[in-house]
Protein backbone atom coordinates (compact mmCIF):
# COMPACT_ATOMS: atom_id res chain seq x y z
CA UNK A 1 0.00 0.00 0.00
CA UNK A 2 1.39 3.27 -0.95
CA UNK A 3 0.73 6.32 0.91
CA UNK A 4 -0.36 8.48 -1.76
CA UNK A 5 -1.78 5.93 -3.48
CA UNK A 6 -3.22 4.36 -0.86
CA UNK A 7 -5.17 6.10 0.45
CA UNK A 8 -5.37 5.18 3.49
CA UNK A 9 -7.95 4.95 1.99
CA UNK A 10 -8.54 3.60 3.20
CA UNK A 11 -9.90 6.16 4.22
CA UNK A 12 -7.26 7.90 3.99
CA UNK A 13 -7.92 9.34 6.82
CA UNK A 14 -5.81 12.10 7.05
CA UNK A 15 -7.47 14.93 8.21
CA UNK A 16 -9.10 17.99 7.24
CA UNK A 17 -12.33 18.99 8.48
CA UNK A 18 -15.58 20.24 8.42
CA UNK A 19 -14.65 23.54 7.45
CA UNK A 20 -12.49 23.74 4.61
CA UNK A 21 -9.92 26.05 3.32
CA UNK A 22 -9.31 26.66 -0.30
CA UNK A 23 -5.85 25.97 -1.65
CA UNK A 24 -3.52 28.90 -1.26
CA UNK A 25 -0.31 29.23 -3.19
CA UNK A 26 2.66 29.93 -0.96
CA UNK A 27 4.52 33.12 -1.90
CA UNK A 28 8.18 32.82 -2.85
CA UNK A 29 10.70 34.36 -0.43
CA UNK A 30 13.66 35.93 -2.16
CA UNK A 31 15.52 36.72 1.06
CA UNK A 32 15.50 35.25 4.52
CA UNK A 33 17.21 32.74 6.81
CA UNK A 34 20.10 30.62 5.59
CA UNK A 35 19.55 27.13 4.23
CA UNK A 36 20.94 25.56 7.41
CA UNK A 37 18.53 27.52 9.60
CA UNK A 38 15.58 26.88 7.29
CA UNK A 39 16.25 23.15 7.00
CA UNK A 40 16.44 22.89 10.80
CA UNK A 41 13.08 24.68 11.08
CA UNK A 42 11.48 22.31 8.55
CA UNK A 43 12.92 19.29 10.35
CA UNK A 44 11.75 20.45 13.78
CA UNK A 45 8.20 21.22 12.59
CA UNK A 46 7.92 17.80 10.97
CA UNK A 47 9.06 16.01 14.12
CA UNK A 48 6.45 17.90 16.16
CA UNK A 49 3.50 16.59 14.15
CA UNK A 50 1.10 14.54 16.28
CA UNK A 51 -2.57 14.58 15.25
CA UNK A 52 -5.74 12.84 16.36
CA UNK A 53 -9.09 13.28 14.66
CA UNK A 54 -12.37 11.71 13.67
CA UNK A 55 -13.83 11.70 10.18
CA UNK A 56 -16.80 10.50 8.19
CA UNK A 57 -16.51 9.36 4.61
CA UNK A 58 -19.47 9.36 2.23
CA UNK A 59 -17.83 6.76 0.03
CA UNK A 60 -18.19 4.10 2.70
CA UNK A 61 -21.83 4.54 3.64
CA UNK A 62 -23.12 1.42 1.86
CA UNK A 63 -22.65 -2.09 3.16
CA UNK A 64 -20.35 -3.30 0.40
CA UNK A 65 -18.09 -0.25 0.49
CA UNK A 66 -15.15 -2.34 1.66
CA UNK A 67 -15.10 -4.06 -1.72
CA UNK A 68 -14.90 -0.79 -3.60
CA UNK A 69 -12.36 1.27 -1.76
CA UNK A 70 -8.78 1.80 -2.84
CA UNK A 71 -6.25 0.46 -0.40
CA UNK A 72 -4.31 2.57 1.96
CA UNK A 73 -2.28 3.87 -0.83
CA UNK A 74 -4.50 6.61 -1.94
CA UNK A 75 -2.37 8.79 0.09
CA UNK A 76 0.00 9.67 -2.57
CA UNK A 77 -0.32 9.99 -6.18
CA UNK A 78 -3.56 11.22 -7.40
CA UNK A 79 -4.59 7.74 -8.30
CA UNK A 80 -3.14 7.08 -11.69
CA UNK A 81 -2.78 3.41 -10.76
CA UNK A 82 -5.82 1.82 -9.02
CA UNK A 83 -4.93 0.05 -5.80
CA UNK A 84 -6.40 -3.34 -4.80
CA UNK A 85 -9.59 -3.48 -2.70
CA UNK A 86 -9.23 -2.92 1.03
CA UNK A 87 -8.76 -6.29 2.75
CA UNK A 88 -10.93 -5.38 5.75
CA UNK A 89 -14.24 -3.55 6.21
CA UNK A 90 -13.77 0.22 6.44
CA UNK A 91 -16.15 2.17 8.68
CA UNK A 92 -17.89 5.28 7.37
CA UNK A 93 -17.07 6.97 10.68
CA UNK A 94 -13.61 6.44 12.11
CA UNK A 95 -10.92 7.82 14.40
CA UNK A 96 -7.26 7.97 13.47
CA UNK A 97 -3.92 9.25 14.70
CA UNK A 98 -1.30 10.76 12.39
CA UNK A 99 2.30 11.53 13.27
CA UNK A 100 5.72 12.01 11.72
CA UNK A 101 8.90 10.59 13.24
CA UNK A 102 12.57 10.52 12.34
CA UNK A 103 12.30 13.55 10.08
CA UNK A 104 15.54 14.82 8.58
CA UNK A 105 15.94 17.91 6.40
CA UNK A 106 19.51 17.81 5.13
CA UNK A 107 20.88 21.15 3.94
CA UNK A 108 23.99 19.58 2.41
CA UNK A 109 22.06 17.22 0.12
CA UNK A 110 18.92 19.39 -0.16
CA UNK A 111 16.73 16.42 0.77
CA UNK A 112 13.87 15.70 3.18
CA UNK A 113 12.99 12.29 4.61
CA UNK A 114 10.59 11.15 7.34
CA UNK A 115 8.34 8.32 8.48
CA UNK A 116 4.61 8.92 8.34
CA UNK A 117 2.60 6.91 10.87
CA UNK A 118 -1.14 6.30 10.99
CA UNK A 119 -2.69 4.56 13.99
CA UNK A 120 -6.16 3.14 14.52
CA UNK A 121 -8.14 0.64 12.47
CA UNK A 122 -6.35 1.66 9.29
CA UNK A 123 -2.83 1.65 10.70
CA UNK A 124 0.22 1.95 8.46
CA UNK A 125 3.71 3.46 8.30
CA UNK A 126 5.35 4.91 5.20
CA UNK A 127 8.91 6.18 4.73
CA UNK A 128 8.84 9.26 2.51
CA UNK A 129 11.71 11.15 0.86
CA UNK A 130 12.12 13.83 -1.80
CA UNK A 131 14.61 16.37 -3.10
CA UNK A 132 14.13 20.04 -2.31
CA UNK A 133 15.70 20.85 -5.69
CA UNK A 134 12.90 19.00 -7.49
CA UNK A 135 9.90 20.71 -5.88
CA UNK A 136 7.59 22.53 -8.28
CA UNK A 137 4.86 24.01 -6.07
CA UNK A 138 3.82 24.03 -2.41
CA UNK A 139 0.31 24.96 -1.32
CA UNK A 140 -1.91 24.77 1.76
CA UNK A 141 -5.47 23.46 1.58
CA UNK A 142 -7.92 21.48 3.69
CA UNK A 143 -7.58 17.72 3.91
CA UNK A 144 -11.24 17.54 2.85
CA UNK A 145 -10.23 19.02 -0.50
CA UNK A 146 -7.25 16.69 -0.82
CA UNK A 147 -9.34 13.63 -0.02
CA UNK A 148 -12.03 14.66 -2.48
CA UNK A 149 -9.35 14.57 -5.14
CA UNK A 150 -7.80 11.30 -4.01
CA UNK A 151 -10.67 9.19 -2.74
CA UNK A 152 -13.12 7.82 -5.23
CA UNK A 153 -15.11 4.67 -5.81
CA UNK A 154 -13.23 2.79 -8.56
CA UNK A 155 -16.46 1.07 -9.58
CA UNK A 156 -18.88 3.98 -9.88
CA UNK A 157 -16.34 6.77 -10.19
CA UNK A 158 -18.17 8.65 -7.44
CA UNK A 159 -16.01 11.10 -5.50
CA UNK A 160 -15.98 10.88 -1.72
CA UNK A 161 -16.77 13.67 0.69
CA UNK A 162 -14.63 13.38 3.82
CA UNK A 163 -15.36 15.63 6.78
CA UNK A 164 -12.91 15.85 9.67
CA UNK A 165 -13.14 17.07 13.23
CA UNK A 166 -11.20 19.01 14.26
CA UNK A 167 -10.21 20.66 10.99
CA UNK A 168 -6.89 19.54 9.54
CA UNK A 169 -4.86 21.18 6.80
CA UNK A 170 -2.53 19.64 4.26
CA UNK A 171 0.68 21.15 2.92
CA UNK A 172 0.69 19.77 -0.61
CA UNK A 173 4.15 19.29 -2.16
CA UNK A 174 4.17 18.77 -5.93
CA UNK A 175 7.33 17.75 -7.75
CA UNK A 176 8.59 18.94 -11.13
CA UNK A 177 7.59 16.87 -14.19
CA UNK A 178 9.51 13.62 -14.23
CA UNK A 179 10.62 13.99 -10.59
CA UNK A 180 9.14 11.87 -7.82
CA UNK A 181 8.46 11.51 -4.12
CA UNK A 182 9.86 8.14 -3.01
CA UNK A 183 7.89 5.91 -0.63
CA UNK A 184 8.68 2.65 1.12
CA UNK A 185 6.10 0.72 3.10
CA UNK A 186 5.48 -2.78 4.36
CA UNK A 187 5.45 -5.03 1.36
CA UNK A 188 6.69 -2.63 -1.25
CA UNK A 189 7.69 0.81 -2.47
CA UNK A 190 6.55 3.39 -4.97
CA UNK A 191 7.03 6.81 -6.52
CA UNK A 192 4.51 9.61 -6.60
CA UNK A 193 4.15 12.99 -8.30
CA UNK A 194 3.26 14.72 -5.04
CA UNK A 195 2.75 14.21 -1.34
CA UNK A 196 1.37 16.13 1.64
CA UNK A 197 1.89 16.70 5.33
CA UNK A 198 -0.94 17.32 7.80
CA UNK A 199 -1.38 20.02 10.45
CA UNK A 200 -4.16 20.92 12.89
CA UNK A 201 -3.21 24.60 12.94
CA UNK A 202 -3.63 26.43 9.63
CA UNK A 203 -1.19 29.17 10.65
CA UNK A 204 1.50 26.59 11.49
CA UNK A 205 0.80 24.87 8.17
CA UNK A 206 1.33 28.14 6.30
CA UNK A 207 4.57 28.89 8.16
CA UNK A 208 5.87 25.40 7.43
CA UNK A 209 4.94 25.76 3.76
CA UNK A 210 6.77 29.08 3.52
CA UNK A 211 9.86 27.61 5.16
CA UNK A 212 9.82 24.57 2.86
CA UNK A 213 9.36 26.86 -0.14
CA UNK A 214 12.29 29.00 0.99
CA UNK A 215 14.49 25.92 1.45
CA UNK A 216 13.56 24.69 -2.04
CA UNK A 217 14.41 28.08 -3.50
CA UNK A 218 17.78 28.16 -1.75
CA UNK A 219 18.47 24.68 -3.13
CA UNK A 220 17.83 25.90 -6.65
CA UNK A 221 14.34 24.51 -7.26
CA UNK A 222 12.90 25.76 -10.53
CA UNK A 223 9.22 26.10 -11.37
CA UNK A 224 8.93 24.80 -14.91
CA UNK A 225 5.45 26.25 -15.51
CA UNK A 226 5.84 29.89 -16.65
CA UNK A 227 2.07 30.39 -16.92
CA UNK A 228 1.14 29.49 -13.37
Amino acid sequence: MSRTNIAPIVLVFFAASLGHASAQAVPVQQNGPSLDVTAKYVQDRLNEIRLSYSADNSLFDDADAENKCEEAAIRASGGDKPAPPCPNPVPALYTEGYSITGARADASSCSVAFRENVTGKLAMSVDVSFSLREINTISVTSMTDIMTQLLHDPVSGKAATVNYSPAVYGVRIKMNPGKKVHETFKGGSGEQDWTYVEFLDEDVANRFAKALNHAAELCGAVDNDPFK
